[in-house]
């Protein structure tokens, strides 16, 4: 099966160490880079994040789409919202177009794009498992991820839902999420929450 055009919203604020990681996972993307636009929205940076993308844009195997919000207090929900919205435009508004998101600082698995572009044949949102880079063992935070995650699995082992098999996660983050553009209009769009604003439509 052919893949969709697709296209990626990626809002980045002041993430220059990160970003060649990314590029170089969506240029390695199962689903053929030509498949892919890379909407970038830089959010208020005052790093070299806007340097980066401009000097690696003509070497990645895929479209690179840049546009800018002005400096201002960080506010996760509007960048988001924007990258969106450029997805929007590159696609130029097709109902079954597959439009993502993730964030500057992320390195998705190659198969990502892929995965879940076939899940939304099926399926009107898809919310892909989030892992953090350093999970240090027996901190606070990494003892809520795995009770979330495990009090997730028995929930749906008890609980089935054929929408969700197992293996299930609790991940809904903006980190990895996807949908048609039809139902993202459907759904209102991310609202410009300072954060927060993945849950508020996914969750």
């Amino acid at each position: 099966m052919r893949a969709p055009k697709i296209a990626i919203g990626i809002p980045v604020r002041n993430e220059a160490k990160s970003l060649p990681d990314l590029l170089h996972a969506l240029a390695t993307q199962t689903v053929g880079p030509g498949a892919i636009t890379a909407c970038f929205l830089l959010d208020g940076c005052d790093d070299e994040s806007g340097t980066i993308l401009a000097q690696h844009a003509a070497q990645m195997p895929f479209e690179i789409v840049i546009d800018t919000l002005p400096f201002g207090p960080p506010n996760a929900g509007r960048a988001r919202a924007a990258s969106m919205r450029l997805c929007l435009e590159v696609l130029d508004d097709h109902p079954d177009a597959v439009i993502l998101t993730t964030d500057g600082d992320t390195s998705p698995a190659p198969d990502w794009v892929e995965r879940s572009w076939l899940a939304l044949e099926t399926v009107d949102v898809v919310a892909g498992h989030i892992l953090r880079r350093r999970r240090q063992p027996g901190t606070w935070r990494t003892r809520m991820e795995d009770y979330f995650m495990d009090l997730h699995t028995v929930r749906r082992a008890l609980d089935p839902i054929e929408y969700d098999p197992l293996p299930s996660h609790p991940s809904l983050g903006g980190a990895s999420l996807g949908f048609r553009t039809k139902v993202y209009r459907a759904l209102g769009g991310f609202a410009e929450y300072i954060r927060g604003e993945d849950i508020e439509l996914v969750g």
